[in-house]
């Protein structure tokens, strides 16, 4: 008796264990914005950008002499990157972005 009493809360324990870890993995970050950058054009899906991010935004794109851009800001503080923005650019959106969600 003893012996099925502990089978089961060893198989209890595994199924808690195993639902806590999906329930982690599938509550995965999650996308805030994503800002497109097309052509001195700014669209930005979610949560909003302040003007003054935006205008930063497509001036550093503008400097950078891009077409085309994607940025996607995460909930948990990432932000990536289209494969057309160079290294330098990506640090001062990086900074704008940061910034302005303060």
């Amino acid at each position: 008796m003893w012996q099925f009493l502990l089978r089961s809360a060893v198989w209890s324990a595994v199924a808690v264990g195993a639902k806590k870890l999906y329930d982690y993995v599938a509550s995965g970050p999650v996308v805030l914005s994503i800002v497109r950058l097309k052509k001195s054009r700014i669209e930005v899906e979610g949560d909003e950008l302040p003007n003054t991010a935006k205008i930063a935004c497509r001036d550093i794109c503008r400097e950078s002499e891009l077409d085309s851009a994607v940025i996607r800001v995460w909930d948990d503080g990432r932000i990536d990157f289209s494969d057309e923005i160079p290294a330098g650019a990506q640090q001062r959106l990086r900074n704008v972005l940061v910034g302005c969600r303060k």
